[in-house]
C-alpha cells in the first residue's frame, strides 16, 4: 500500500473517531422530561430505553451535521438521521469529501448531484413549470436530500401535464400529487405562550388567536401571517395575551407579500415589541413538560437533521406534540384563505399536528432542546395524535431571527461566549485536529489562528511541524465581546498512537 494511501487510512479512522468523540464535550445527553420522551416513545412505537437511545444519538448527529454543512464541501449532497444505524448520513457528489465527513464524524454516501446543483435545478424546473402552465401549479417544491432528487408537488390533474414538460428531467426530478393544501395556525414573556392580535379583532371581528414564538431583544418573535407589522397599521397593531391584557405592539412583519422573498415566496416571520411590565425570558411554556430552558449550547440554535425528532409547543393545544423532520428549504402552499399563499424556506415535520391558534408556536429538539423554528401551519387537529397526525411547517428561527434583526435570548445571557474545550491532538503523519463547542447567545463566530496558519468554524485540521509541541489559539465572538483560549498539542511525525 503507498504511503499517501496508509496516511489517508490511518486519519479517516483516527480522526472519525476523535471528531465523534468530542460531539459529547458541549452537548452531552441532557436530562429529557418524561412528556417527550412519553412523545417520542408513542411517536416510534419503541420503549422508553429505545426513545432515549435514540435522541442520544440525534443530539451527537446535529453536531455532526452542524460542522460537516459549516466545512463548506463542495460536493455536499444533504446529511440525515439514520435510526436504523443510530448515524448520521452525508451524501456527496465528491468521493475525495469522504475522509473530510467521516473527520467530522459523518457515514458518507456517494451520490450523483451535489445540492446546489439540485437547488439550482428546482429553480429551472419550477421556471419551467410556470412558463408552460401557470405560477401557481406548482404547490410544493424542495430537495430530497435521500433520494438525491427534486421534489415537486402539483395537483392531481396537473401530474400528467407537468411529468410530461419535464420528461428530460426525469432521472433528477420526482413529481407527486398535493391532495389537500394546509393551512395557516392561526408576568414573563415564555415561548409558546398564547396571544390575540386585538388590532385585527377591532377592526375585522372574529378572533385572531397566535402564539409566542421565542423572546428576543425587547420582545418576541413569531410569525409573520399573525401580524403584518406597521405594515397596514402604522402604528403597530396592538397584541393581547389570550386573556385580553396588552402584550406590545408589532413592529415588522414579512408577510405583507412585498417582503423578503425566496424564489417570488415570502418568508413568514415577525416580531413584537413588548410594553411596560412584561419581561422577555430565555424560556419556553412546555405544558406537559413544564418550563423549559432556552439553552445557550451553539446559541440555542443548532439545526436537528432530517429524520430527527422536533416537537411543537403552543397556545392552543399545548405540548409536546412531536414528528419527525423530512425536508428542508420547501416552499409550500397554504390554503386558508381561498388561495395559494406560497411561503419559502420552511421545514417539513412528518407525523405532526397543529391547531388554530398554534402559528407563531416553536419547536424543539427534542433531543438538545435547541430552538428550531417558528410554527407556520399544517393538519389540524391534535386529539388523536400521533394515531391521527400530518405535515406541519415552521420557518427556521434563524431565518426569523435575521430578517428581523432581533437576538434570541438564551440563558447565557449577554455576555461574551464561553468555550468548551477547544480539544486538540496531533493525529500522526504531521496532522492535527482540533475541535470546540461554545456558550453563547447570538450571532457567534470561532477562529483558529496558530503560526504559518489559521481558520474559521468550530474545527480545524491540517498538517503541523513533526515531533514538536504546537500552540493553537481559539477565539469565539458575539456581539457581546470575545473569549481567547490556547491549547497545545505534540505534533507526530509517526504513525497515529
Amino acid at each position: 500500500m503507498r504511503a499517501s494511501s496508509i496516511l489517508s487510512a490511518a486519519l479517516a479512522v483516527q480522526l472519525s473517531a476523535f471528531g465523534s468523540g468530542y460531539v459529547q464535550a458541549n452537548d452531552t445527553p441532557r436530562a429529557i422530561d418524561s412528556a417527550t420522551i412519553n412523545a417520542v416513545m408513542k411517536l416510534y412505537e419503541i420503549d422508553q430505553a429505545s426513545a432515549k437511545q435514540r435522541l442520544e444519538s440525534e443530539a451527537r448527529a446535529a453536531v455532526n451535521d452542524f460542522r460537516i454543512r459549516e466545512a463548506g464541501l463542495a460536493g455536499y449532497a444533504g446529511s440525515w438521521f439514520d435510526p436504523d444505524t443510530n448515524s448520521l448520513k452525508v451524501a456527496t457528489s465528491a468521493q475525495e469529501e469522504f475522509s473530510r465527513i467521516q473527520l467530522l464524524g459523518g457515514h458518507p454516501v456517494l451520490v450523483a448531484r451535489s445540492l446546489a446543483s439540485l437547488e439550482a435545478q428546482r429553480g429551472q424546473v419550477v421556471s419551467i413549470i410556470g412558463k408552460a402552465l401557470t405560477e401557481r401549479t406548482v404547490l410544493s417544491s424542495h430537495v430530497d436530500y435521500i433520494g438525491n432528487r427534486v421534489a415537486i408537488g402539483v395537483s392531481a390533474d396537473d401530474v400528467g401535464p407537468v411529468s410530461e414538460l419535464l420528461r428530460d428531467y426525469e432521472d433528477s426530478v420526482s413529481i407527486h400529487a398535493v391532495t389537500e393544501l394546509p393551512p395557516f395556525s392561526s408576568g414573563p414573556v415564555r415561548g409558546a405562550d398564547g396571544t390575540r392580535n386585538n388590532t385585527w379583532e377591532t377592526n375585522y371581528g372574529g378572533s385572531w388567536i397566535c402564539s409566542v414564538g421565542v423572546s428576543v431583544n425587547q420582545g418576541f418573535l413569531t410569525a409573520g401571517h399573525c401580524t403584518y407589522g406597521k405594515n397596514e397599521f402604522p402604528s403597530g397593531e396592538v397584541i393581547h395575551t389570550r386573556s385580553d391584557v396588552p402584550l406590545g405592539v408589532a413592529q415588522n412583519s414579512t408577510f405583507d407579500l412585498s417582503g423578503p422573498t425566496d424564489s417570488g415566496n415570502p418568508r413568514d416571520a415577525a416580531w413584537v415589541q413588548t410594553g411596560t411590565g412584561w419581561v422577555p425570558t430565555a424560556e419556553i411554556n412546555g405544558y406537559s413538560s413544564g418550563t423549559l430552558d432556552v439553552p445557550g449550547a451553539w446559541s440555542g440554535v443548532l439545526e436537528a437533521s432530517i429524520n430527527s425528532t422536533v416537537c411543537r409547543y403552543g397556545g392552543t393545544s399545548g405540548g409536546p406534540y412531536c414528528g419527525q423532520v423530512n425536508a428542508k428549504n420547501v416552499s409550500q402552499c397554504f390554503g386558508s384563505w381561498g388561495a395559494c399563499d406560497t411561503v419559502g424556506a420552511l421545514t417539513k415535520v412528518i407525523n405532526g399536528c397543529t391547531e388554530d391558534g398554534d402559528s407563531g408556536g416553536v419547536h424543539l429538539s427534542a433531543s438538545t432542546g435547541q430552538v428550531q423554528g417558528i410554527n407556520v401551519g399544517g393538519a389540524p387537529d391534535c386529539s388523536a395524535h400521533p394515531a391521527v397526525s400530518g405535515d406541519v411547517y415552521f420557518q427556521p428561527v434563524t431565518i426569523g431571527l435575521g430578517l428581523m434583526g432581533r437576538t434570541m435570548l438564551t440563558q447565557h445571557g449577554s455576555s461574551a461566549p464561553t468555550l468548551d474545550g477547544p480539544y486538540c491532538e496531533g493525529m500522526g503523519y504531521s496532522h492535527f485536529f482540533c475541535s470546540t463547542g461554545y456558550s453563547s447567545q447570538g450571532d457567534t463566530s470561532v477562529s483558529w489562528s496558530w503560526s504559518g496558519g489559521g481558520t474559521s468554524g468550530t474545527t480545524a485540521n491540517g498538517t503541523c511541524p513533526s515531533d514538536t509541541w504546537v500552540t493553537v489559539l481559539v477565539t469565539a465572538s458575539n456581539e457581546y465581546g470575545s473569549t481567547n483560549v490556547n491549547r497545545s498539542y505534540f505534533c507526530r511525525s509517526g504513525p497515529p498512537l
